[in-house]
């Protein structure tokens, strides 16, 4: 048992392997053919040699039933088995001269006639001897087989050797094949071994055929795009841990301070308790875009279907209608029926205008106005977010999608938000290759334009 589990082992090792299972089909499909043409060529070949010694005895035959015809014309000069073996030595054959009854009239010295065991190992050939309709007799040569064998065994020796090579250099050609081909699918899971033991900084040169360029390609891209999303969680993580500290000391304080003035003091401590809510508020608006913004790039990864982004602005315009009133706010809203198709999830879409929106409200004061628009140009869908509000100084614009980057009022005040608003934007409309553009002037408002590429563009885009 453990002989025959030894030789399946051995045999089977080959086809672990893609390269063994590479260069053993390409085996199997080349040595049948090359066997079945080596056998053809050997029966082939074999069939002439026989032909060939066969006509050369018969062309001997005729020429010393033609001689013989001829001196038998001008009367025998010496008997005629002297004459036969003679003839025999000359042409370097065996000789019996039959008469028209078939009996033998003479013969060389060596004719095997009437020994079957050495008459199977001679060729024989006959001729008649004088005109066909009136002959003599009939002339039977008779060489021995073994130079035509020798001939036709060194053929197929030949062959053999020949097929031998052509195996070697099929074998020889089948494992270079099987490892170019298996090579980068080697390196590659190299690669990615390195990378499920947290080196992200893998990367693999496309090579060898189309399909193994095409998977170290996708594997590239993946490991590009898991390095990027690593480095954005763990700048996530920071910065969230950064902007935590701030609220959480303050809300300690506040704590402390009316455990300290509770008993004395109560007005006081329901003041810092007031204080103390509002922080945790603040907490509770920072943690849920934390869990929105870190939840975007999840649910970028799931693709999107074209789709039509108006009835997706009409919901959210009614929903945001309600709070813009409540501020004393004119909300327009300018959007046709229907808009190009993009490519986006209209949950995704939904979340950034309504950000724009609450933006827009937020640092709108009363009597103000907010419009939310929408057109095809160049494209693209081109949806915009416009207000009366306070505007955006200068120097913050260039800062303004950055992550935990809070607005100013226009006058040098920063805003209450958690500053992942407009991050969570510009996330989104990258993520579905559009961008975010904005223009401000202070003491006018702000527009902020969301630019999304129309499914056919992006399709053709792709396809080029």
């Amino acid at each position: 048992m453990a002989t025959v589990w030894r030789l399946r082992k051995l045999v089977s090792l080959p086809l672990a392997t893609l390269g063994g299972r590479l260069a053993v089909a390409h085996l199997l499909v080349v040595l049948p053919g090359l066997l079945a043409l080596v056998i053809w060529a050997g029966i082939r070949m074999s069939h002439d040699i026989s032909a060939k010694y066969r006509e050369a005895l018969l062309r001997t035959a005729s020429l010393m039933a033609t001689v013989l015809d001829e001196e038998l014309e001008s009367g025998p000069r010496v008997p005629a088995g002297v004459y036969a073996h003679a003839l025999g030595e000359l042409a370097g054959v065996s000789l019996a001269i039959l008469d028209e009854k078939g009996n033998v009239v003479a013969a060389s010295d060596d004719y095997p006639w009437g020994e079957d065991e050495e008459a199977s190992s001679f060729m024989m050939a006959a001729a008649v001897i004088g005109d066909p309709r009136m002959p003599r007799g009939v002339l039977v040569a008779g060489r021995p087989k073994g130079p035509m064998n020798a001939e036709i065994r060194n053929t197929w020796l030949a062959l053999g050797g020949m097929g031998l090579l052509v195996l070697g250099a099929s074998v020889a050609a089948s494992l270079l094949l099987a490892r170019h081909i298996s090579r980068p699918v080697r390196e590659l899971t190299a690669s990615a071994a390195a990378l499920a033991r947290g080196d992200l900084g893998q990367s693999v040169v496309p090579q060898g055929p189309v399909e193994t360029r095409q998977l170290a390609e996708a594997f590239n891209t993946m490991a590009h795009r898991l390095r990027s999303w690593l480095e954005r969680q763990l700048a996530l993580v920071a910065e969230a841990a950064h902007e935590l500290r701030s609220p959480l000391a303050s809300v300690r304080l506040r704590l402390e301070m009316a455990q300290a003035h509770g008993e004395r003091d109560p007005e006081t401590a329901r003041r810092y308790l007031a204080l103390a809510l509002e922080e945790v508020e603040r907490l509770d608006r920072l943690a849920h875009q934390l869990l929105s913004l870190s939840s975007v790039d999840a649910q970028l990864a799931r693709g999107a279907q074209p789709m039509d982004p108006a009835p997706v602005l009409f919901q959210v315009a009614d929903s945001m209608m309600v709070l813009a009133q409540h501020k004393g706010l004119q909300m327009q809203v300018d959007v046709p029926p229907h808009l190009p198709l993009v490519r986006a999830s209209a949950e995704l879409l939904s979340t950034a205008v309504r950000n724009l929106l609450d933006n827009a409200i937020k640092f709108t004061p009363p009597g103000g106005r907010v419009r939310l628009s929408a057109q095809a140009a160049g494209g693209q869908v081109e949806i915009a977010v416009s207000d009366s509000g306070v505007g955006i100084p200068p120097d913050e614009l260039p800062y303004i999608f950055q992550r935990f980057r809070r607005g100013r009022h226009g006058t040098g005040e920063k805003g209450s938000g958690a500053g992942l608003g407009l991050a969570l934007v510009k996330t989104i409309a990258e993520g579905y290759g559009g961008q975010v553009k904005v223009g401000s002037r202070l003491g006018e408002g702000s527009t902020f334009v969301l630019a999304l590429p129309c499914a056919e563009a992006s399709q053709g885009t792709s396809g080029a």
